[in-house]
């Protein structure tokens, strides 16, 4: 057997048994509401998914307006391709969209379970966002980091609440890779991590686990191989 049959082999058993994985032996918290730092090409494609395949409300937030109607009209374009293939009709069109809003400040972010940070990867920026989601949202709130790269440990260094930090690592194009990365710091809590895992389950990613269960991080290998299967 190749390294490559093997590989796929070994990804193939891990995301089967974490279809089933909640994450943690923890409870999940609330869950009924997200929000989105960040309305780049990734913001909107964690907002579509969000809203379409998980039937949550979805806040983003931009420094701007321009970025917020990107995210908007990437939501848009996917769905109205749906409604000219007849896969749904307009009127679910708009019902899905009814769920996305936008902002260039915090407001409509106070009672939201979950923010998803999805900006470039700059360490300061992130720990400042910490800081932010900490000031404005609920005392309860999730902060998860859709880096790639950066430490969650680092991220979450000057935290408030550091056990409600994680990272959340999506593939692009979003909505149509299966994989997201789940990824505790020493300090996250269980409860953290259980939540994020429903919400990613609930997103479309059967295989949400996967990055805890082969040691937080998959190899830049394997995602070569799982981006060539898929077509991305």
């Amino acid at each position: 057997m190749t390294p490559q049959s093997q590989a796929l082999r070994n990804l193939f058993f891990a995301s089967t048994q974490v279809k089933k994985d909640p994450g943690s032996d923890a409870p999940s918290g609330p869950l009924n509401s997200v929000g989105i730092l960040g309305g780049g090409l990734m913001g909107g494609g964690i907002a579509l998914v969000t809203a379409c395949k998980g039937g949550l409300p979805v806040r983003i937030k931009d420094i701007n307006a321009k970025g917020i109607n990107h995210a908007l009209k990437y939501s848009w374009d996917q769905l109205e391709t749906k409604v000219r293939r007849r896969h749904i009709k307009a009127s679910e069109r708009d019902k899905q969209l009814a769920l996305i809003s936008g902002s260039t400040d915090y407001r409509g972010f106070s009672h939201r379970d979950l923010i998803i940070e999805a900006v470039f990867e700059d360490l300061s920026l992130k720990q400042q966002m910490v800081a932010e989601v900490e000031q404005n949202c609920a005392s309860h709130t999730i902060f998860a980091s859709n880096t790639s790269s950066l430490p969650i440990g680092d991220i979450a260094a000057y935290a408030g609440r550091p056990e409600q930090v994680i990272g959340l690592h999506f593939f692009s194009p979003v909505e149509k890779m299966p994989l997201v990365e789940v990824i505790p710091h020493a300090s996250t809590s269980a409860q953290t991590i259980a939540t994020t895992v429903k919400l990613a389950k609930k997103q479309g990613k059967p295989r949400s686990s996967l990055a805890i269960k082969l040691g937080f991080m998959l190899t830049e290998f394997s995602r070569r191989i799982l981006m060539k299967r898929f077509g991305c």
